[in-house]
């Protein structure tokens, strides 16, 4: 019942619409797409006519313009061809008498009345004419000896004979003027530019031809010459739309003619005429059209052919058509014709008021009757729907009377019998809930007990496989020390490397359960390629021996020696993938090889969000994709076993014969790869051998050397110190010796408990200055012994240190929250058992030397402690801000675990100007004294 208040709860809080107004809107939404489609559909198709009777009155109108163009611009060059020929063939030209040129000229005129002007011109400059002016009285024009060369211009009749008007013009000479030196030049037909006319104020254009005599010999040039203002009178006369017009420009944008009244030329004070551009026209529609077509084609002359377009005009449309008009003679015009979309949309507009209040009656009359339709609908419904609400709240004994629609009535019975049944199957699912919630709370308490027994026995197996390594490795490092075992310095390390492989395999299984929990870290720093392959080749050669086979490491020229890495993860790869090829491999070689697959250069620059906060330490300039193929001459892998190869506690069926191996280690290194950059590979024949191929990304380091420099070891304690008592609590009497050996030839005072009872008993009389605490111990264990001790008012004084083979999270708090003042972790190293104690008793040793390799920077500087010692060590939290963050967290977490090679890595990255942050930290890491870098680290924080 709960269950069904809270999701009808739900379904009341969100948005409801009202019955009315689901019956309503459809009818109005209906009416009115269907209405405005319709009108839509209109105006639409009404705008299609309109474009195409604007297309098809524009492709009219430039056809009829360019047919009128085509006879009327042929005629000035029929003219003059037939007046070529007339004069070469009848002897018209007389340089000295020029009346019959002049006679047949005018005879010539009467037969083209489209010509307005005949002329010839002739080399001596002679010259005969005939034409009309403006206001159409017949002229003749003539220049021989009868005139003195003078050039005389005579009114006359229809018949040619002279009225008695004569004026002269003496400066006039033909053969200066363009339509004589064009055609000349050109030696054939030629249209002349659109010139004045020197007689009188109007434009003209003539078409002009060179006459040659009967010899071939040039004579003079023959012209026929046409009014512009005949086209204007022509385009004048087409009918384009109610406002639409037509003129015709020049390349250059002068007009030629136009359908307006308007000259296309203007006539400055001094009577001389300049020609118009269309752009500057006194009609806006020419004027805008014609800087329309600038903007769009970028020049007039780019437009090749006729295009049709639009373009808005104070916000009307305006239909274009542009089409070039040209011949061989030199012709060159564009005859263009704009109509206004107003001029076709009246009509259209008056539609489209039509169709908009036939919507709104529509929607009016939807409105009525939907609200009617509604009112008889919704009453029934309204009763279903309080019931609903009933049931909602809980009351399921609900049922409706539903009478007048037989469809409601049907929907009313249904609703009764889904009451009814509502009711049966909520008292079934409630009771099904229940059963449920049992059955995963059991569910629960069964994955939290695997995960704590998962747990538990991860920390027990960690603390009993650490416990004996603790000895084996700390011994070891007691006997290397002893210069009677001096000769077998290799063997002991060797011992040590495979310790410290042995406890790298302990914390793969721990490293599984991370892997598992997506807790896995990479931490990059520089390492030493080639030092990392040397150590490994060392470390497997004894087993390669011992079984009689060849190990191989090879490396490309190009492999650098130093790179920036997760140095621990590559090397358990390479670890697990040797280990498992020397395993598995009775006779042949085990091969190791290295090469570069790829280079890639990284420029970092300001303006990257993603690059490494600013330091002095030189980022790396270029990544590498190393690429590692191990090869053996095993036994190999069955095809049907590589889809399980690297699924973790699988196992092979020669590893399962060979009862050697947990099935993690190829888990691991596939994720490590991964972790790195990369993937790994496998290609197998059975009989035949492996190959384990991966590649990963590094990035390049600086070069660092590796130097032999005189490393201090701690020899004893430093005199005028009081004696330190040490208590050694542990159960096991190897740790306790090892512990006991390490301390008591330093000086200090050292005994030892076997479990915490004991320990509370020695602490009780002789009051030890620092405890070195195992943890898990019987009788009474490192936990109660902790409380007990740290509850009595002495305890203040004591310092514990907890001894734990656990390196589980978990474990180190509740270690701490015991009381315990700092954590080491077994396998303990001498270096970190000497910082502790410093740190806690500020005690102060003294050294002698060992020689041990230092990392240090290329240039080959040691850290120069008497620079580090004048200035008395004086760091401020300051001089660690010229550092990355990402190598402060290194530098503290190396100096927790008291890790000096690490230090020395990275203060081998320490710039050579803050030689005294290198200085003091070196000294500092002689000295055992980590507990001063953690606190700079600290302070800094």
């Amino acid at each position: 019942m709960a269950l069904l208040n809270q999701d009808c709860s739900a379904t009341g809080n969100s948005y409801k619409i009202p019955l009315r107004l689901v019956l309503v809107i459809p009818f109005i939404l209906q009416i009115s797409a269907a209405v405005g489609v319709t009108g839509w559909l209109s105006l639409r198709n009404g705008q299609n006519a309109v474009n195409e009777v604007a297309r098809q009155l524009r492709n009219e109108v430039t056809a009829r313009i360019q047919q009128h163009l085509d006879t009327y611009l042929e005629t000035p060059h029929l003219v003059n061809a037939i007046s070529a020929d007339a004069i070469s063939r009848f002897s018209l030209w007389n340089p000295n008498d020029m009346s019959r040129m002049r006679g047949y000229l005018f005879w010539q005129l009467q037969q083209f009345p489209n010509t307005s002007y005949i002329s010839f011109g002739g080399e001596r400059k002679e010259y005969a004419g005939a034409g009309y002016r403006d206001d159409g009285t017949p002229v003749i024009e003539i220049t021989d000896r009868s005139t003195r060369f003078v050039n005389t211009i005579i009114n006359v009749d229809r018949q040619g004979n002279p009225t008695g008007r004569r004026e002269t013009h003496p400066d006039y000479d033909p053969r200066i003027r363009p339509w004589y030196i064009g055609a000349k030049q050109a030696k054939r037909p030629h249209w002349n530019s659109i010139y004045q006319y020197y007689i009188q104020p109007s434009l003209g254009i003539s078409a002009s031809q060179p006459v040659y005599d009967q010899t071939g010999t040039f004579r003079g040039v023959v012209s026929t010459d046409l009014y512009l203002s005949s086209i204007s009178q022509f385009l004048q006369n087409l009918r384009v739309g109610r406002s639409g017009k037509t003129f015709i420009i020049e390349r250059s944008g002068l007009i030629v003619a136009s359908s307006t009244t308007e000259q296309p030329f203007l006539t400055k004070a001094d009577g001389q005429v300049s020609r118009l551009l269309a752009t500057e026209s006194s009609i806006p529609l020419i004027r805008f059209t014609a800087q329309h077509l600038i903007d769009r084609f970028g020049s007039l002359r780019q437009i090749n052919h006729s295009q049709q377009f639009d373009f808005m005009l104070q916000g009307q449309r305006e239909f274009v058509q542009v089409l070039p008009l040209y011949d061989e003679r030199g012709l060159d015009w564009l005859i263009v014709v704009v109509v206004p979309e107003s001029d076709f949309m009246a009509q259209i507009n008056a539609n489209t008021r039509a169709t908009v209040l036939l919507c709104l009656g529509a929607l009016v009359l939807a409105v009525i009757v939907g609200i009617a339709t509604s009112r008889w609908i919704t009453k029934p419904i309204l009763r279903l729907s309080a019931a609903s609400q009933a049931i909602a709240t809980g009351h399921l004994d609900q049922t409706v009377t539903v009478k007048g629609i037989n469809e409601l009535e049907a929907l009313g019975q249904s609703f009764n019998q889904m009451a009814t049944q509502l009711k049966r199957s909520f008292e079934e699912l409630e009771t099904r809930v229940a059963e449920r919630t049992v059955q995963l709370k059991a569910a629960k308490e069964a994955a939290d007990t695997a995960n704590q027994a998962k747990s538990k026995f991860l920390a027990n197996m960690s603390h009993e496989l650490r416990t004996p390594l603790n000895a084996i490795l700390g011994f070891s490092r007691l006997l290397a020390r002893n210069p009677a075992l001096a000769s077998a310095a290799a063997e002991l390390e060797i011992i040590n490397h495979s310790g410290e492989h042995l406890l790298d395999l302990i914390n793969d299984v721990l490293e599984m359960s991370k892997i598992e929990a997506g807790q896995v870290t990479l931490y990059e720093n520089r390492l030493d390629l080639y030092r990392l392959l040397d150590t490994l080749e060392e470390m497997l050669q004894l087993q390669t021996n011992a079984k009689g086979l060849q190990l191989m490491f090879s490396r490309t020229p190009e492999v650098p020696q130093y790179v920036r890495s997760d140095e621990r993860k590559l090397r358990q790869i390479l670890l697990n993938l040797l280990g498992n090829a020397i395993k598995f491999t009775q006779q042949g070689s085990v091969i190791l090889r290295v090469s570069v697959l790829e280079r890639v250069e990284e420029t970092a620059t300001a303006d990257d969000k993603n690059a490494p906060p600013p330091s002095d330490t030189p980022a790396p300039s270029s990544s590498l994709t190393l690429r590692f193929e191990v090869e053996d001459t095993g036994v190999g892998i069955a095809t049907n076993e590589l889809g399980t190869l690297f699924e973790a506690f699988s196992q092979t069926e020669s590893g399962l014969r060979s009862q050697e191996g947990t099935g993690l280690g190829l888990p691991i290194s596939r994720q490590f790869v991964r972790l790195l950059g990369g993937d790994i590979t496998v290609n197998s024949t059975l009989g035949s051998g492996t190959i384990f191929t991966f590649e990963i990304q590094v990035g390049d380091a600086e070069a660092a050397v590796t130097l032999q420099q005189a490393v201090q070891r701690v020899m004893g304690l430093a005199p005028d110190q009081p004696p330190y008592r040490i208590l050694v609590v542990d159960d096991r009497s190897t740790n306790r010796q090892l512990l006991v050996r390490m301390l008591a030839p330093l000086g200090f005072e050292v005994r030892e408990a076997e479990n915490g009872q004991a320990a509370i008993a020695l602490w009780q009389h002789w009051q030890p200055h620092l405890i070195w605490m195992d943890m898990r111990m019987p009788v009474m264990d490192g936990y109660a012994a902790t409380q007990y001790i740290k509850a009595q008012p002495q305890g203040s004084g004591t310092t514990i240190i907890a001894l734990s083979a656990s390196v589980l999270d978990a474990d180190r708090a509740l270690i701490l929250a015991a009381g315990c003042d700092d954590f080491v972790c077994k396998p303990i190293q001498e270096a970190a058992i000497l910082n502790k104690i410093a740190q806690y008793l500020a005690v102060r040793y003294s050294y002698g030397t060992s020689d041990a390799p230092v990392s240090m920077q290329q240039d080959g500087n040691y850290p120069n402690q008497q620079n580090a010692k004048a200035e008395g060590y004086r760091l401020g939290v300051e001089s660690l801000t010229v550092m990355p963050t990402e190598w402060i967290a290194q530098l503290y977490q190396a100096a927790d675990q008291v890790n000096n090679t690490w230090l020395f890595q990275l203060i081998a990255e320490i710039p050579a100007e803050q030689a005294l942050l290198a200085d003091t930290l070196s000294h500092w890491v002689h000295n055992f004294r980590c507990d001063k870098i953690i606190a700079l680290v600290e302070g800094a924080s």
